[in-house]
Formats: C-alpha cells, sequence, structure tokens
C-alpha cells in the first residue's frame, strides 16, 4: 500500500471547460481525481518516452545507412550463424 510520503502534493488549474469531462471520467473509471490525473501523465510520459526514442532511432538510422564505417558488415546481416 502506498502512503503518503511517496506523494507530493500539488495543485493544478484546469479550464472549467473540461471539468465535466474529468468529473465523468473519474466516475466511469472510480478512481479520485488524483488517480486520474496521475494515471493521464503516466501515459503521457510514456507516450513521450516512445516518441523522443523513436526520433532518436530515425536519427541514428540515417547516421547507419550514410556511415561505410557502420555499414561495412551489412552484405552479411543475413547470413546464418551458428
Amino acid at each position: 500500500m502506498k502512503t503518503s510520503q511517496n506523494f507530493e502534493r500539488i495543485t493544478i488549474s484546469v479550464p472549467i471547460e473540461i471539468l465535466g469531462d474529468i468529473e465523468k471520467l473519474q466516475k466511469e473509471f472510480n478512481v479520485s481525481k488524483s488517480e486520474l490525473f496521475k494515471i493521464s501523465f503516466e501515459k503521457f510520459l510514456s507516450d513521450y518516452k516512445k516518441q523522443t526514442l523513436k526520433k532518436i532511432a530515425e536519427m541514428m538510422k540515417k547516421e547507419y545507412n550514410s556511415n561505410k564505417e557502420l555499414t561495412i558488415f551489412t552484405s552479411i546481416d543475413s547470413d546464418d550463424f551458428i
């Protein structure tokens, strides 16, 4: 069980226009507003990290494809090694 020592209290402001949606989700998922925002932010962080890694991989792919030192062994990439 998590204790209050594992959390820090913060205060946020949300537009009135979305307050109704927040309350609907809170009831639908049967969680507190704090838990709803925690879940939402965890999802946001996960998506952000995936996007960041994707961008880095795309940059690395360009480097890999253009750097002969990195592609020297591509001719044996499909060989089976035992």
